[in-house]
């Protein structure tokens, strides 16, 4: 399965199309908070609730795809390092967001944490950023992209 990892796109839905035009082999979309845009754009879309939304989003989403479980919360309510190190975290994934910054994250006890950074606000570069995930077989494996933000 093929995931597109999308946080903090602050109300641009024409560089959300873009990016998903982009990938045709996408199967689910995961957007991290602050995409500031009502529900019924992002009814394609499986989001959650940033510190810049309004709308009535879940604050995290917990998800089993693929053999993983998945958890999924923009990253303002609580400090993502909590997570990494608790003993009982049985999450496989976090993704996350609010930062701005693409990072990925691969722990001793082989735990992954995916920020995908922001599509239009980049604080880590000129360029935004996004992840493909690809889950199958067992395996985790991604890819950072970084895209021109002028159109």
């Amino acid at each position: 399965m093929n995931i597109l990892l999308i946080s903090d796109t602050h109300g641009d839905t024409e560089l959300i199309k873009k990016v998903i035009q982009k990938h045709k082999n996408i199967d689910l979309i995961l957007h991290a908070g602050d995409s500031q845009l009502p529900p019924f754009l992002m009814s394609d879309i499986l989001t959650v609730k940033g510190n810049c939304d309004y709308e009535d989003y879940p604050i995290f989403r917990d998800l089993f795809i693929e053999g993983f479980k998945i958890h999924i919360e923009h990253g303002h309510r609580i400090k993502i390092s909590d997570l990494m190190f608790l003993e009982n975290n049985d999450f496989d994934i976090v993704i996350f967001g609010h930062t701005h910054c693409v990072k990925t994250l691969q722990t001793a006890n082989e735990k992954y944490f995916f920020n995908p950074g922001s599509l239009v606000r980049p604080r880590d570069s000129s360029k935004g950023s996004y992840i493909i995930l690809t889950l199958k077989n067992k395996t985790i494996n991604y890819e950072i992209y970084r895209i021109n933000i002028d159109y």
